[in-house]
């Protein structure tokens, strides 16, 4: 029986393909991890250690005054309705925050 051996193209067609699930399997990891990170940070009352001692709701109230990705007219009416309740952020958007994090983590979820 003859052996037969691959072309050139199709080796190159087989570590593309391969290239192309490690990518894939390295994107889906990554995000499981960061959206694993943020949601310690601003929704689960963790060890706060790591995050200066701030609670989850300090740790939203904080990001929504210094970063200026979060410079959004609606964003900025929320931390002024937070403050005005002594650092106080709702269930609500916690909610949105955890429904982000949660489709940012899922795979599946294609955006």
């Amino acid at each position: 029986m003859a052996k037969r051996t691959a072309s050139v193209s199709d080796l190159v067609e087989q570590m593309a393909g391969l290239a192309e699930e490690i990518k894939t399997a390295a994107v889906n990891e990554t995000r499981k991890y960061v959206a694993m990170g943020i949601e310690d940070h601003l929704i689960k009352a963790t060890d706060r250690q790591t995050y200066s001692g701030m609670t989850p709701d300090e740790s939203i109230v904080e990001a929504l005054r210094e970063f200026p990705t979060l410079r959004e007219a609606r964003l900025q009416a929320a931390l002024k309705r937070f403050e005005a309740n002594e650092d106080e952020v709702t269930d609500d958007f916690r909610a949105g925050l955890l429904m982000a994090i949660r489709l940012f983590a899922d795979p599946e979820y294609d955006y």
